[in-house]
């Protein structure tokens, strides 16, 4: 697997909007962005910014499946809470 950025990802919107990820490097951004005008592109930064946390999830609940888990609770939570983060409902 490829390095990436490590998690938590955040967005902060303004007159540039970027996505930050752990000790606020810069990972995605650049650019006038407003967020009422641009309902898709902001559903996108969403995506971007749980994107760590959505690949663990699912690397959790991969290895549950795996080595047959009796209780993927922890998996089922942490897929939950990175869902809730991609669609705006944190």
């Amino acid at each position: 697997m490829s390095k990436r950025t490590p998690g938590p990802w955040k967005i902060e919107a303004g007159g540039n909007t970027t996505i930050y990820g752990k000790d606020d490097i810069g990972v995605i951004g650049g650019g006038a962005f407003a967020r009422r005008t641009h309902p898709e592109a902001w559903a996108n930064l969403r995506l971007a910014a749980a994107a760590p946390e959505l690949l663990d999830a699912l690397a959790q609940l991969v290895g549950c499946i795996d080595h047959g888990s009796h209780d993927p609770s922890s998996a089922l939570e942490a897929a939950r809470a990175a869902i809730a983060k991609a669609v705006g409902h944190e």
